[in-house]
């Protein structure tokens, strides 16, 4: 029976020293595993992800249809006003070409802007669709080893023409409307760049408010161009021309010779004869 007591107790030692040598190991695996997890940022509430440090887009305007095409100017201008307000909120493009056919890129997000133009069967009433999308490359498998262009952003609106005269005007407001709401959502996305682009444009506005010019010698963008002309209008004036001053910012367009006016279907002005 003594032997037997002695057996059982060395059984017994035998047990703890396994049993702390398993909690041994099992604590240190822990503290590896624990130590090796990613650290996840938390991203609030309604904000895309997919729109968080992108701060160069390459802007393309895709319209459709033969007769939208046609307005070579007015894409043109467009486009510059779409990159300018983005400029404006610190979301450079590119530095290459920037006319509006120039060849697509894969290494930069796009702003694209699609127009179709189209009738109803029924009524034959003229309808225009815009939508505005973010593309850009995302990636997918184990590891984001594969990539694919998509969609990670989009906004579009289908509206009728009263008037074919109202066209232009009408895609030029609804295109600004969605970059604003593309702008809003980026912003939302990147706060820390927006707050460092309105401390800069706040230095920058302080520097030169003592060179501004008020009155007659202040410029105009209408002045600085050679034609301009509105996008409510069939019309081209000389930038002096009383009909000139007259025509809201919004609505402003401008070109560099006579050509690019008539070949947007504008035409001279009787009164200050371009």
């Amino acid at each position: 029976s003594g032997r037997q007591g002695d057996n059982k107790m060395k059984s017994v030692k035998n047990y703890m020293v396994i049993s702390i040598c398993i909690a041994a190991l099992c604590g240190s695996a822990f503290a590896q595993t624990k130590q090796t997890q990613p650290v996840v940022t938390s991203i609030p509430t309604g904000v895309n992800p997919a729109l968080i440090g992108i701060n160069n887009i390459h802007t393309v305007i895709m319209p459709y249809n033969a007769e939208l095409r046609g307005y070579f100017a007015f894409w043109e201008n467009l486009k510059l006003n779409v990159e300018q307000k983005l400029e404006s909120f610190n979301i450079r493009r590119p530095a290459f070409a920037r006319t509006m056919y120039s060849a697509r890129t894969t290494r930069f997000p796009e702003l694209l802007v699609e127009v179709n133009l189209f009738r109803t069967y029924r009524s034959s009433a003229l309808i225009f669709r815009v939508q505005t999308s973010l593309v850009t490359n995302i990636g997918y498998g184990a590891g984001g080893s594969h990539s694919a262009r998509t969609k990670v952003w989009l906004s579009g609106t289908t509206v009728a023409v009263p008037s074919q005269d109202l066209l232009a005007g009408m895609i030029n407001s609804k295109v600004l409307e969605q970059v604003d709401q593309f702008i809003r959502e980026w912003i939302a996305a990147n706060p820390q760049t927006q707050i460092q682009t309105e401390a800069k444009t706040s230095e920058d506005s302080s520097r030169a408010r003592p060179e501004e010019k008020t009155g007659p010698e202040a410029k105009s963008p209408a002045t600085e161009s050679r034609y301009v002309a509105s996008v409510k209008a069939r019309v081209f004036h000389k930038p002096d021309c009383n009909f000139a001053g007259r025509i809201k910012p919004e609505n402003l367009v401008t070109y560099e010779n006579r050509e690019y006016a008539v070949k947007d279907r504008k035409k001279p002005c009787r009164n200050c004869k371009p």
